[in-house]
């Protein structure tokens, strides 16, 4: 009696213990069905609020928050600022003999990083088409680079994720707000990407400050050592320990400013399209996957009937000489159609230069604006009427088409690179900017020569950043009105007048701020520019890519002046660095007069039309054979 009353009272133990199981299991489907219905519901509301928002609207928001985004993707020329306060606290730690020379050399590796990220962002933002997402991740992972970097006390580990790691990310970060912003724009690609670019030039005036009051609050006054340059060590060797605290506030302040301009991002109308698209290839591979698999167990189960009968084989034997004949006069229909369309082509191309052959020599002139026949301005009452209506729908069919392929752009980015306008951009980024590279990441080590104010020569990167900023639609806008290689050729002339005067303005700190700063605008100017004629020259989605291979030549450019700091300064000194750099922006003039700015890609769209039709042609006759064979 005790053994059954004991596997009784077992049993009801399993029992209960089942029950508690399977309400801990229902309550918890329960809770995940209510999340899933709370995300729905914010869903929903999400989409009523974006529905509620018309395309002007979500392209006001849009543009706000990557101006917001820019402003700490900008804090690349931050470096100019706090290059004195990084080296000497890493003095301090594991690299006692880093020199300024030594650790010039971030710039240039962050500027290179940021080119090899554009592209990238690219690619991201093609693939999944979700900007708002896809910006989320990559500032997050941007703004924990510079706490990682907080911690280092090796100087090469510190560069590997200040400069290498965050300049990937900024770059990609960078091209995805740029190229969702040209979308609701295209028209006004010189505005909108100035106007972007605003957050790029004036963030190093935000956070410039910020690190300034952190660090050196007292303005104490770095002290020279032994090798010629000034460092904060002795009584000034607090300001050097308070550098990772000010990294670490910089970090949280980047990530919480750039969570809020990624969550203002609303993807373009023509985003979810793709997305659409995207859904729709993949659910047709799929279908044509389970087709052809089907067809293969249909053709392996298939089981051939051998006729038996006499009749059965002349049956099928009329049968064949019917599809046979059938096919014949099928293709014979296709190449009359084909000879008679190419007949009146050729009585058209006839008329045509039968018309052209009639002689007007002196009488007649046709202007040429841009490639393209415009008007015909003397003597046209002497040519009949008919040639001259010919003529004008001639020059109105090439008009047309010019436009249809300007609007189209460049096919891809591989036909881009191989053309004379891609090089043109990276050699005139390469010329251009080296004088506003070397100001931004050396003036403060040229300042110091004769200015010994430490809060005197931060306000002046403050203010630098603000004309890098706020210039850059300036310089954009005007190409919405007037010639690219005008306005870039003014830009040019001015950068050569600061770089033969820099030597007279450092030597008064009012002068010197005043060339710091217009020499800040004028490299501003370039950045935008040169954006606003990529978009021109390739189109929105190619120029955006084309751009990220720009900046390889603004990063050559920032290796040539790091070299030339490095090797050539205790020689020649800042002065003759600066005659290098205004004879590149004299060849720069040369090379602007020398460009055509319209490009035909007409003939590269025939080109993918041909190897389409060859290919399209291939898979037929493969296709024939198989079913010959089958």
């Amino acid at each position: 009696m005790l053994v059954i009353n004991l596997m009784y009272l077992y049993s009801q133990e399993i029992k209960i213990h089942k029950s508690v199981n399977q309400i801990l299991l229902l309550s918890n489907q329960k809770s995940i069905e209510r999340n899933q219905e709370k995300k729905k519901h914010l869903k929903l509301q999400r989409n009523y609020l974006l529905m509620a928002l018309n395309l002007d609207q979500k392209s006001y928001i849009t543009i706000a928050g990557s101006i917001i985004v820019h402003l700490v993707l900008g804090t690349i020329y931050l470096w100019g600022v706090i290059t004195v306060y990084i080296t000497s606290y890493f003095r301090t730690k594991d690299n006692p003999d880093l020199t300024l020379k030594q650790a010039g050399v971030v710039f240039p590796i962050m500027m290179f990083s940021v080119a090899t990220g554009i592209p990238l962002g690219m690619k991201l933002i093609k693939k999944t088409a979700r900007t708002r997402i896809v910006c989320f991740i990559l500032t997050t992972l941007a703004s924990a680079c510079i706490f990682i970097a907080s911690w280092q006390t090796q100087f090469g580990v510190f560069v590997i994720f200040y400069s290498l790691f965050f300049g990937v990310l900024d770059g990609a970060s960078m091209s995805i707000t740029l190229y969702i912003g040209l979308l609701y724009y295209p028209k006004k690609r010189g505005l909108i990407s100035g106007l972007i670019l605003v957050g790029y030039g004036l963030a190093s005036l935000i956070y410039s400050q910020v690190f300034f009051q952190i660090v050196n609050k007292q303005n104490l006054q770095p002290i020279k050592a032994g090798n010629g340059e000034s460092y904060f060590m002795g009584d000034a060797e607090s300001v050097a320990q308070k550098v990772p605290e000010a990294l670490r506030w910089l970090s949280l302040a980047y990530l919480l400013q750039m969570w809020l301009g990624s969550m203002l991002l609303i993807d373009h109308p023509s985003q979810t399209e793709m997305l659409l698209k995207q859904q729709n290839a993949k659910k047709e591979e799929m279908q044509k996957g389970q087709e052809q698999k089907q067809s293969q167990l249909k053709l392996n189960t298939l089981v051939v009937k051998v006729p038996q009968n006499n009749d059965d084989e002349n049956k099928i034997g009329q049968l064949s000489k019917q599809i046979q004949n059938s096919e014949q006069n099928a293709n014979q229909l296709v190449e009359n159609q084909q000879t008679e369309t190419n007949q009146n082509e050729n009585i058209n191309l006839l008329q045509i230069k039968s018309n052209q052959e009639i002689n007007y020599k002196s009488d007649n002139k046709i202007e040429e604006n841009k490639g393209t026949v415009i008007c015909i301005t003397e003597s046209t009452n002497k040519i009949p009427r008919d040639v001259q209506i010919q003529i004008q729908d001639e020059s109105k069919i090439i008009e047309d088409e010019i436009e249809y392929y300007k609007k189209l752009g460049c096919p891809n980015f591989s036909t881009a690179i191989k053309t004379k306008y891609f090089y043109f951009v990276v050699l005139t980024s390469f010329l251009t900017g080296s004088i506003g590279l070397c100001i931004s990441g050396n003036y403060k080590t040229y300042g110091k020569e004769y200015i010994s104010d430490d809060a005197f020569l931060t306000l002046i990167g403050s203010l630098s950043g603000i004309t890098n900023g706020l210039t850059r639609p300036f310089w954009s806008a005007l190409l919405d009105k007037y010639k690219f290689k005008d306005c870039y050729a003014a830009v040019c002339i001015v950068q050569i007048i600061l770089c033969v005067t820099f030597q007279f303005a450092v030597k008064h700190d009012a002068f010197y701020l005043f060339w710091v700063v217009i020499t800040m605008g004028t490299f501003g100017g370039t950045f935008g520019m040169l954006l606003a004629l990529c978009a021109q020259f390739f189109g929105t989605t190619v120029g955006s890519e084309v751009y990220g291979i720009v900046w390889y030549g603004y990063a050559g450019a920032n290796f040539l002046q790091f070299a030339l700091v490095a090797l050539v300064k205790d020689s020649i000194g800042f002065p003759g660095i600066f005659y290098i750099f205004a004879g590149m922006n004299g060849l720069s003039l040369i090379w602007l007069r020398l460009m055509n700015y319209q490009p035909n890609w007409k003939p590269y769209y025939e080109k993918i039309k041909e190897m389409e039709h060859a290919k399209k042609q291939k898979q037929i006759e493969i296709s024939n054979s198989h079913q010959k064979n089958t």
